[in-house]
């Protein structure tokens, strides 16, 4: 079959692609591996997205439950999303994506019957103000904690979504600090978040906020670097509140879907890998064949890990030439991928 391959709304080119052809197999439909088939897309590459479960998204689900009402099935809001270099690249908004946002951001009930849950708004003198009113001085110990927040936010995030080992984000940080400052927030940032929040603030209503966004990262309160993902998070929280996509979660991976596909990746839902072979090797006797050059894979299970090579890409190359060029570049040229229906 034809498919129309190029960037959208750059020149399209129009190339021969058979079912059984593609220069790089996607493993995983979830959001990782809906981002990996849009950017090697976007590069020229013929991508074929490879699904076991019946619907793409993997945790990025929402479904009907209750008549009239959409809940999110697993992941549910997406700071980080909104700051990803490699997402705001893809313009998802473009493609069907709408962000919202509720009244206030995040709260922490102490318990069933708190009616006065400490609560983190868009607004930072609504936040430090209630802070304020629980316990006096962490109204201004939070601002002071934003204030270097929108200082350092760059050099953070751009740490974060760095390739590995990232390095410009730490020289950010120290040319923006200095280098005794810079040694202070990496020990803040190493401290359990027990230690972390009793180190910020004096009441209990600051402390929970903290704490209870760091419980996000499932990682034990008291392991040393278990506050870091409740910094981020409040800190986020305050920047720029926690956004979701208007009509549920699933809304955000049909804007992948649809992105992949308008840069001529191709997604097949219930389609399972099995395993990976070299050219030469028996083929398949069983099953259809894609026939590629490169696999990503986003595995979830040790079972997928077992049988599936990963080779993740984060710049992709222009397309790969079908020459003696591409196998000696590496030695997974020309490896076809079994699929059963």
């Amino acid at each position: 079959m034809h498919a129309t391959l190029g960037r959208p709304g750059g020149t399209a080119r129009r190339a021969e692609v058979t079912r059984d052809n593609a220069d790089a197999v996607v493993i995983g439909a979830g959001h990782n591996g809906l981002v990996a088939a849009a950017m090697l897309a976007d590069a020229g590459w013929d991508v074929v997205v490879l699904e076991a479960q019946p619907e793409p998204g993997g945790a990025v689900k929402s479904a009907e439950l209750f008549p009239g009402f959409v809940s999110d099935l697993y992941s549910a809001f997406y700071p980080l999303s909104v700051a990803s270099p490699a997402l705001r690249a893809l313009s998802l908004e473009d493609h069907g994506l709408r962000w919202t946002h509720a009244p206030a951001v995040v709260g922490h009930a102490r318990s069933a019957q708190d009616d006065d849950a400490p609560v983190i708004y868009r607004e930072i003198d609504r936040t430090a103000a209630d802070l304020g009113r629980r316990d006096p001085g962490d109204g201004d110990r939070w601002r002071a904690l934003f204030d270097q927040w929108l200082q350092i936010k760059d050099a953070v995030l751009s740490t974060l979504f760095s390739p590995f080992p990232p390095v410009r984000g730490p020289l950010q940080l120290l040319r923006r600090l200095g280098t005794t400052d810079a040694l202070r927030l990496a020990h803040l940032l190493l401290l359990p978040a027990g230690v972390m929040a009793e180190q910020l603030f004096d009441g209990d209503a600051a402390r929970l906020l903290l704490l209870g966004n760091a419980m996000h990262a499932d990682v034990p309160l008291d392991a040393p670097g278990s506050g870091v993902m409740g910094y981020l998070l409040i800190m986020m929280a305050q920047d720029g509140g926690f956004p979701v996509p208007v009509g549920g979660a699933g809304q955000l991976t049909a804007a992948l879907v649809n992105r992949a596909r308008s840069a001529g990746a191709r997604t097949s839902a219930g389609k399972r890998s099995t395993r990976s072979t070299f050219a030469g090797d028996a083929p398949s006797q069983s099953g259809p064949s894609v026939e590629r050059r490169y696999v990503y894979a986003a595995p979830s299970s040790p079972t997928r890990r077992r049988h599936v090579c990963i080779a993740t890409c984060f710049r992709p190359t222009p397309r790969p030439k079908r020459s003696s060029d591409c196998r000696r570049t590496s030695r997974r040229a020309d490896r076809r991928e079994r699929v059963e229906p």
